[in-house]
């Protein structure tokens, strides 16, 4: 039987092969000033990465963008499975993440754009690993999000970036006080534009 995390890490990859074979064949070398308008918008994304050690599932929404069309807001929450309990206990516990960006994008071109995003996030550590209420970091990702399909009313994109998490959170009730929360970031997922 499948823990909970596996089932979860297979569904996001069955979503990101999914995607992958329905990008489109051909690419436009300008920039197209219909997407822009569309992902100057609204959107919701859903994702799937890995924090540190620690596998994730999260959700974000995107401010419409401001600024010469270049900067939005994005506020995120994930819950992560803490690897370091399941070592020591053979058992997952959660733990949840809030957290707002700053996000700076290039303009679209041949059906993608790249963007830098940073800003503080909160943890919740769960009871069976920590007495403290949250703990905060920072964050800081670059990535890429290609547009695979856009209609009048909803554009979608696949989307994946990678940096880094600074938290000093730890896990004081476990063994070594093993931290969490903190280092490489790897994000990938859906995004839909309204």
């Amino acid at each position: 039987m499948k823990r909970p995390c596996e089932k979860y890490l297979t569904l996001a990859k069955a979503i990101i092969l999914i995607t992958f074979l329905h990008l489109p064949g051909f690419t436009f070398s300008q920039i197209d000033s219909v997407l822009l308008k569309r992902v100057s918008r609204v959107s919701v994304g859903a994702y799937a990465g890995i924090q540190g050690l620690d596998p994730g599932l999260g959700l974000d929404i995107t401010s419409p963008a401001f600024l010469k069309q270049r900067l939005t807001v994005r506020i995120h929450g994930n819950i992560n499975w803490l690897e370091w309990y399941k070592v020591q206990t053979n058992d997952w516990v959660t733990y949840p993440e809030l957290g707002a960006t700053l996000v700076y994008n290039t303009r679209p071109s041949q059906r993608m754009r790249l963007y830098v995003e940073a800003g503080p996030f909160f943890l919740f550590p769960s009871r069976e690993f920590s007495d403290k209420k949250f703990e905060t970091g920072f964050t800081g990702l670059a990535g890429a999000e290609m547009f695979v399909s856009y209609r009048p009313h909803l554009t979608i994109s696949y989307f994946f970036g990678g940096g880094f998490a600074l938290c000093y959170a730890d896990a004081e009730k476990l063994d070594n006080r093993p931290g969490y929360g903190d280092g490489f970031i790897f994000r990938n997922g859906l995004r839909c534009y309204f």
